[in-house]
């Protein structure tokens, strides 16, 4: 969703703004110095134009810091400082303003002369303000770029979303069921933190599309003893959940204790909503004790996914949350004039 905010380079906007603006085309008929008159002006106005585009492309991509999507917030919040992007984008507002103001009154002066040494010379004035306001930008832009780099992996998704969050302790296979469950082909290894973002996949339930999310791993330790992979996890938890789907290992071989892992439990369902929670052991193929849960399952073998499926969907079509999605969701197309 954010790929699309593009890497801001001044020297770059400077030369696109000069260059193409110096190829200005006049069809009128007008005198050898009104045609001078008029091609200057013009490219007082297109170099503007063309550098103001380039900044606003950069802040109409970027995520709404005002009134934007709380998930999205909260993760701008972990991946970025999310005050000093929003003074970074307020600067770029004002430079855009300061080169608006510089055009229009250079503009006005240019209308006002006749000697073309004059309007030239007016005309660079107008290009070395336009550069000087660019460049007092830098600082600015080297934090936006950086923090674009963050956003990028915020996941294209909000919490107007219906959404299964996948959660339990690393390397217990909440990556291989998702991928089972939905289309997508994540990157899978059998140790722990082989997840460093949150997989998304989707599956539908009532021809309506819900969101299937594999968190990292979450550790059983107070919050602000997280990193910051574990801190997107709750984040993912406690703004994006409408199911929750928690994963248990019950192998003899876990690297968990099962009273560790109802622990992790207990504390993922204090940061929740009151939503329905699904309980899952995996890892039946290998030898493991029997726990209290809703669905057994092997997401290697893939015994017991369908069941799970089964499950998962009843869950999902008589949760309330879902029903309000769904209605949402057929007004917005009904609405649609595509």
């Amino acid at each position: 969703m954010y790929k699309q905010i593009p890497i801001i380079n001044i020297d770059e906007i400077i030369n696109k703004a000069f260059s193409r603006s110096s190829n200005i085309v006049t069809r009128k008929r007008r005198s050898r110095n009104a045609t001078f008159k008029f091609k200057e002006i013009e490219k007082v106005n297109m170099s503007a134009k063309i550098i103001n585009a380039s900044l606003y492309k950069v802040l109409n991509r970027f995520p709404s810091l005002i009134d934007g999507d709380p998930f999205t917030l909260h993760m701008l919040d972990i991946l970025a400082d999310s005050a000093s992007v929003r003074k970074d984008l307020l600067a770029m507002r004002r430079a855009i303003s300061s080169i608006e103001l510089t055009r229009s009154r250079i503009e006005k002066r240019m209308h006002k002369v006749r000697d073309t040494d004059e309007i030239a010379a007016l005309r660079s004035e107008a290009y070395g303000k336009y550069s000087s306001i660019l460049r007092s930008l830098s600082q600015n832009v080297e934090n936006i770029n950086n923090a674009r780099q963050h956003i990028i992996e915020i996941p294209p998704i909000t919490t107007k979303d219906y959404t299964v969050v996948f959660a339990g302790f690393p390397n217990v296979g909440k990556t291989s069921l998702l991928s089972k469950l939905t289309s997508t082909k994540p990157a899978i290894a059998p140790y722990p933190f082989t997840t460093t973002g949150i997989n998304m996949g989707t599956f539908t339930v009532k021809y309506q599309r819900v969101y299937a999310i594999d968190t990292p791993g979450l550790l059983d330790r107070p919050f602000s003893d997280r990193n910051e992979v574990e801190r997107k996890a709750v984040s993912a938890i406690k703004y994006l959940a409408n199911v929750l789907v928690f994963i248990f290992d019950g192998s003899v071989s876990r690297g968990y204790t099962i009273e560790e892992q109802y622990s992790l439990l207990e504390d993922t369902k204090s940061r929740l909503q009151d939503v329905p929670i699904v309980l899952v052991q995996n890892k039946i193929d290998m030898e493991s004790e029997e726990l209290d849960v809703d669905c057994r399952i092997s997401a290697k073998l893939g015994t017991g996914v369908e069941e799970f499926k089964a499950y998962l969907t009843d869950v999902i079509l008589k949760d309330e949350a879902f029903e309000e999605y769904s209605e949402l969701t057929f007004e917005c197309e009904e609405e649609s004039p595509y």
